[in-house]
């Protein structure tokens, strides 16, 4: 999710509809920050002391214009830590769940027992059944005043706890100053240790004698896209844009300067050579990470999952290892080391492919897993170019629209997919129905153009695979409301109980027809309003589920 920190004045005005005199009108405001995708808003800040009936309307007032609500909190000492942070949100935190699962509050260290004043919040938070996420910033200085990086310090304090309830905030700007500052390479980054723990992000350029809180682009530094990629795109927090216009104004109209750097964020974030970075420095470990599923015994009745890249599957089901559409063509090069195809997936039972994209079928792995014996399931039109072009035969198994075939228990019912668009353009694929007695069904209905098309539904669904699409070229539009209803229909005819929301970053893609995880959770939103018994996920690459 993308979103932009506001000014408490600023905000505080719109409440008591007033003109706001940096951003002007507010729904102005907001329609445009909408067309810029942003989705979120960070109160900055909330100050100990605030009055709490206020700040609820802040809140309010925001959650009425679409948006996700964070908070830029403050706290003073250990001591008077958890009355500094919750008592200004005490009469609206037992309603967020009702609007969004959990509320960030960024806070900054303080000079000491910074373990005592978190730990505080967070009894205060559970006495109280507040949902809230902490996420401690890093900052130019130290708390004492020292100029000096405090991204191992933060990693320091936050360690101490569980990192779903306090994260760090990663202050791109600040630290950005402490490279400049220092001399150091541009393209330095902050340690793995403190990057793995980043949950909300402040985003914000250099002016040129190094001053924070300018706008991006518009002839200001920051290396985002680099940043942006050593978090990486299993990221699930916001990225928060944080400028200060006092700083700016006199140069640019704040209203105008905020939605260029808006813009200017969205796209760097989402900049193709941003995700092959992406790929770059982390797609090793989820690999490793993914096919460990292999090695461990899920609990009975249950099955280990993990999604390697945009919809590329493998599962440990009844001790059976097998995989759906493993296709690394657009990561090979991208890569230090060559993937070990024996020591990553020789041992597996077996792969079903849907169809002949490079994103689900990959002709050199297909040709490596039949050497190593591991039988291929494909419908006619990928097994005959299979062939075709080098796999043994005899790993081959020909698999056909409405008849199911066994094999070691699992049974597979390939169904017509829906890739062909109504204007006849597409490709032959296949879905497919997997069931294993005493274990979750799944269906995979593989890429779908179609949502008008009536899907084949062969049996009760536990489970459901579906890769998003919500037209062609559109993916850096604002809305998807001529796609809502259809998508919305479509996954309501299989009555999953819980979809996973896949086919995210594929390499290769521009920007305007990558989907990603804002997608995800547009679609998640979606569902929580019109397809209320359906759980929503969409899974991380390399990160192992159960069902």
């Amino acid at each position: 999710m993308f979103g932009v920190s506001l000014q408490y004045s600023t905000l505080r005005c719109y409440v008591e509809r007033k003109e706001c005199p940096e951003y002007g009108d507010n729904d102005r405001l907001f329609r445009a920050l909408w067309r810029a995708h942003v989705r979120s808003v960070e109160v900055r800040a909330v100050a100990p002391g605030s009055d709490p009936h206020e700040v609820e309307a802040i809140i309010r007032f925001l959650w009425s214009k679409g948006m996700n609500v964070t908070v830029h909190g403050s706290m003073r000492s250990s001591e008077t830590a958890a009355h500094d942070v919750l008592d200004p949100l005490r009469t609206i935190l037992p309603w967020v769940r009702s609007v969004q699962n959990f509320l960030t509050i960024t806070l900054h260290p303080i000079a000491r027992a910074n373990k005592e004043a978190i730990s505080s919040i967070l009894v205060d938070a559970d006495v109280n059944d507040f949902p809230i996420k902490l996420a401690i910033e890093n900052n130019r200085y130290m708390p004492e005043g020292e100029d000096a990086d405090t991204t191992e310090f933060v990693s320091y304090i936050i360690e101490n706890f569980d990192r779903k309830r306090v994260g760090a905030c990663f202050d791109m700007g600040h630290y950005y100053n402490y490279v400049r500052r220092h001399c150091l390479p541009d393209l330095q980054l902050p340690s793995p240790r403190f990057l793995g723990r980043v949950i909300h992000t402040h985003i914000h350029a250099l002016s040129e004698d190094l001053t924070t809180h300018f706008p991006v682009g518009l002839g200001f530094s920051l290396p985002l896209a680099n940043y942006a990629a050593a978090i990486g795109f299993n990221y699930e927090g916001i990225w928060n844009m944080e400028l200060e216009a006092g700083r700016w104004k006199d140069l640019f109209q704040p209203s105008e300067a905020i939605v260029v750097s808006a813009a200017e964020v969205y796209r760097q974030i989402n900049m193709p050579s941003t995700v092959n970075l992406d790929v770059t420095r982390h797609f090793a470990a989820r690999l490793e990470n993914a096919v460990g599923i292999w090695d461990k015994k899920p609990p009975r009745g249950k099955i280990a999952f993990s999604v390697i890249r945009s919809s590329s599957y493998v599962f440990n089901e009844n001790g059976v290892k097998w995989a759906l559409d493993l296709s690394f063509t657009k990561v090979r090069n991208r890569l230090d080391k060559p993937i070990d195809t024996a020591k990553s997936f020789g041992g597996m039972d077996f792969m079903i492919v849907s169809h002949l994209h490079d994103d689900h079928y990959d002709p050199a792995l297909v040709r490596e897993l039949s050497e190593l014996g591991v039988k291929l399931i494909m419908p006619p039109f990928v097994a005959e170019a299979a062939i075709r072009e080098g796999v043994k035969e005899e790993n081959v198994i020909v698999c056909r629209a409405g008849e199911p075939l066994e094999y070691k228990g699992i049974t597979i019912l390939p169904t017509e997919g829906c890739h062909y668009r109504p204007s006849g353009d597409g490709i032959d694929a296949y879905g497919f129905y997997v069931t294993c007695p005493g274990y979750s069904s799944m269906m995979f209905p593989s890429d779908v153009r179609d949502y008008s098309k009536e899907p084949t539904v062969p049996g009760p669904i536990d489970r459901l695979f579906m890769h998003i699409w919500m037209g062609d070229m559109t993916s850096n539009r604002s809305s998807f409301k001529e796609w809502d209803e259809d998508f919305v229909r479509f996954v309501s005819k299989y009555k999953p109980k819980e979809a996973f929301l896949c086919h995210l970053y594929e390499n290769g893609r521009n920007s305007s027809y990558m989907w990603r995880r804002e997608h995800a959770e547009h679609l998640i939103r979606l569902g929580k309003k019109s397809m209320r018994w359906v759980k929503m996920t969409a899974p991380q690459f390399g990160r192992n589920y159960l069902i």
